[in-house]
């Protein structure tokens, strides 16, 4: 049997995946699931458990955009009404105004300068309506998200009080805007509030870096600064949404199954339990991770917004600087204390091909930095100087020939080996030489082996 072969340069005679099995193995106490691959999947140029569910951390996001894209559209809104109880008459609001959040996961110092813009929007749309105050409370109803920076609120405090919080919020903004209000701040649970619809605000009435706040713009901060609150806010809003439940089952019940029937995507292990994967019980998979990219790159664009850019922005700013990695590498990360990701792709500054990742580390007590600097100086091979390749392949009953890009007037050498464990490889024939932009070489002696593994690399 004939096994993909790699092409390096520089004279280095040591193939890819020896290179990461190298830098991987600094790490004996990781358990990795690992996958590289070409754009259409059609050639894997490195493996290691790619089946193999792990914690992914952070990387979990990248399922969560994907279904909220594929089950709501990347220009889906998300809604906040106001009602009024009593009567609204000259200016005056007689009994409460309640205002009912459908999780909206923008109301945050992230996507605003300020968190309370989306407050001050909707009072200074109630002054345009001729509201001057309100007799009674300020209440608010459903989940109001309002300036989440961690997940633990959203996860430990009440309904109410994550109401109350944005009611008080939305009382200081309506004062700020003249509007009087004689009562307090208060926070109910539910998503049905009492009263007259009054007004209706939508995400997109606002924006982010000029652009409207719908779902494709807002999952960008989202995902570049991996914004847990706002994932599991997004979770949750499927479940409700789509499920009729505020709950992150409800909410990874739709995720699931809307991943169930993307192509090229088995769901075999999956686990998932929240929408930001701060949860170290989900379970996704190096060719999972893979899997989802492939598709949104392909079915969905706009995703790729999202995916931080190598010593350019995101949570990945500050890596790959002064490397070939730089402003190629389109990844998402992932950290927890047991758990280092990194998925993606990079672009090859050499052979102008794209080649899809994912690594995924998990350890009891996993050293962090170490394991993000083996990833990277694993990702950065991809990049270049490397220039990657998938020779052609054929064989008969006693000849195997291979034939690959080459340039003219460079030197290669075909190697081979019996087994991987092996300790050298052996020439196969004498340099070859291309005089095109194409090179071959055969092993006549193929005839009889259970198996034969080779190797083709840049002579100079």
């Amino acid at each position: 049997m004939a096994v993909l072969v790699l092409l390096a340069s520089d004279g280095m005679a040591q193939t890819i995946p020896d290179q990461i099995d190298a830098i991987l193995s600094g790490l004996p106490h990781n358990t990795w699931s690992v996958l590289v691959e070409d754009e259409s999947g059609s050639g894997t140029y490195y493996a290691r458990n790619p089946d193999t569910g792990l914690a992914p951390a952070s990387n979990t996001k990248l399922f969560t955009t994907a279904a909220a894209f594929g089950l709501l559209g990347t220009n889906y809104t998300f809604e906040t009404r106001i009602y009024y109880s009593g009567t609204l008459s000259n200016g005056t609001v007689t009994g409460d105004l309640n205002l009912v959040c459908e999780h909206d996961p923008t109301w945050n110092n992230t996507v605003f300068s300020n968190a309370r813009t989306p407050l001050d929007h909707l009072a200074g749309a109630l002054k345009t309506l001729g509201v001057t105050s309100v007799a009674s409370n300020v209440q608010c109803y459903g989940v109001c998200a309002y300036n989440f920076s961690a997940t633990s609120f959203l996860n430990t405090s009440t309904t109410e009080s994550k109401n109350a919080a944005a009611a008080a919020a939305f009382l200081a903004a309506l004062r700020t805007k003249g509007i009087v209000v004689a009562g307090s701040a208060t926070g109910q649970s539910g998503f049905t509030a009492p009263g007259t619809l009054l007004y209706t605000h939508h995400s997109s009435d606002l924006a982010y870096q000029g652009r409207p706040l719908r779902l494709g713009v807002a999952c960008i901060p989202l995902l570049k600064v991996s914004h847990n609150a706002m994932a599991d806010l997004l979770c949750r809003h499927l479940g409700w949404k789509l499920g009729a439940e505020d709950s992150y089952l409800a909410g990874t019940t739709q995720v699931l199954g809307w991943l169930s029937r993307v192509p090229g995507l088995s769901t075999n292990d999956m686990v998932m339990n929240d929408g930001s994967g701060l949860s170290r019980a989900n379970r996704f998979s190096a060719r999972q991770c893979v899997a989802i990219t492939r598709y949104m790159l392909r079915a969905v664009p706009v995703w790729d917004e999202g995916l931080p850019v190598g010593c350019v922005d995101g949570t990945i700013r500050r890596r790959f600087c002064g490397t070939t990695g730089a402003k190629e590498v389109h990844a998402k990360t992932g950290s927890l204390r047991t758990a280092i990701s990194l998925s993606g792709y990079v672009n090859n500054v050499n052979d102008h091909q794209r080649y899809l990742f994912s690594f995924l580390a998990n350890q009891a007590a996993i050293d962090q930095t170490a394991t993000r600097e083996a990833i990277d100086k694993a990702v950065v091979i991809f990049a270049g100087p490397f220039r990657v390749v998938q020779p052609q392949v054929s064989w008969t009953a006693s000849t195997v020939t291979f034939t690959w890009p080459a340039s003219p007037g460079h030197s290669y050498q075909v190697q081979f080996k019996q087994t991987l464990s092996d300790p050298d490889w052996q020439p196969l024939g004498p340099e070859i030489t291309a005089t095109t932009t194409t090179a071959s070489g055969s092993d006549p002696t193929f005839v009889g082996a259970q198996q034969r593994f080779y190797r083709i690399y840049l002579i100079r």
